[in-house]
């Protein structure tokens, strides 16, 4: 599934919980904390792709040690990540 905000992106969790997800920090200006939360709560793996600094992602909890991709993403270690998870 892919959301193209964060509002989105918590709707569809309410109707489909994931077994993995690959988040990228920020959704159309807004930052993806609450949907990492809520995959934090229910225990689902998550990895991001993001081009944010390693810095700011330290300021949120919830993402701090979260493995980051960066990107570009390079696809066959986003799978081989995914699988990991």
């Amino acid at each position: 599934m892919l959301a193209g905000s964060v509002g989105q992106a918590v709707e569809l969790l309410k109707s489909q919980r994931p077994d993995a997800a690959v988040l990228d920090v920020t959704l159309n200006g807004e930052k993806i904390t609450p949907v990492a939360v809520l995959l934090k709560t229910w225990g689902v793996p998550f990895v991001l792709a993001s081009a944010s600094d390693p810095a700011e992602l330290a300021r949120h909890d919830v993402l701090a040690n979260v493995p980051n991709l960066g990107k570009p993403t390079d696809m066959k270690r986003l799978v081989e990540v995914v699988r990991s998870l």
